[in-house]
């Protein structure tokens, strides 16, 4: 009688000794997983939609045969960027193209009517950025070319003479965009394109009563897009 208490005692012993260290064996510790962040590391293609406004200056002393065509535009546009790693800051580059019903029509002088337009406008551009998850605030810039029409009418049909010429300038702006999808964003973006200045003849025209038949005119945008981009 006395071995088995002894011995059942000693079993007793024996679970209190070893029962943590099981329990301590069996304890699987907790892991959180933390939610994938978006990476704008994607190319697109995109279709935006534009409202502009362009001041032609003309130098003077005929700086009365200026403009301002202002209309709207759409086009496409594609690209890539690229995030960095473990970090917000993006970069990329797009090309865009955009042709645009921006024109004004005024009468420099009594008798004649000067047409100003910007029927095309495209872009090579950089641009950086910081994201914040799905929205991405970005500065951009680089390159712009457009097709610059002016066209002068003297009432009664003595002329009706179109200088046409590409201007080459830079272009600098600012923008906001959201992923909405896992592939579609909406985007909004303001640009300023400084073009410079080009001769624009007219062939038949008498600025100045000397035989002087062209204007030198200088150009600038100011473009809103807004628009729609498809990521791959």
């Amino acid at each position: 009688m006395f071995r088995k208490s002894v011995a059942v005692a000693s079993l007793g012993l024996i679970g209190l000794m070893t029962g943590p260290t099981f329990a301590a064996d069996l304890f699987v510790p907790q892991v959180i997983v933390q939610p994938e962040l978006f990476s704008w590391t994607s190319c697109y293609v995109g279709v935006p939609l534009t409202w502009s406004t362009s001041p032609l200056d003309s130098n003077a002393p005929l700086s009365n045969y200026s403009t301002t065509p202002n209309g709207i535009g759409g086009g496409a546009q594609a690209g890539c960027d690229y995030q960095m790693p473990d970090s917000p800051l993006v970069v990329g580059i797009v090309v865009d193209a955009i042709a645009s019903s921006s024109e004004e029509s005024l009468a420099p002088v009594a008798g004649q009517e000067l047409t100003g337009s910007i029927p095309f406008m495209g872009s090579i551009r950089g641009r950086i950025g910081v994201a914040l998850d799905t929205t991405l605030l970005y500065a951009t810039g680089g390159l712009a070319v457009a097709r610059v029409e002016n066209n002068l009418v003297v009432v009664g049909g003595a002329l009706d003479a179109t200088a046409s010429n590409t201007y080459v300038g830079w272009t600098i702006g600012a923008g906001v965009e959201h992923m909405v999808t896992d592939n579609l964003s909406v985007f909004a973006e303001y640009d300023y394109a400084d073009l410079g200045s080009k001769t624009n003849t007219f062939d038949g025209a008498d600025f100045d009563g000397a035989g002087r038949n062209f204007l030198d005119i200088s150009a600038v945008t100011h473009t809103v897009k807004v628009g729609l981009n498809y990521h791959f």
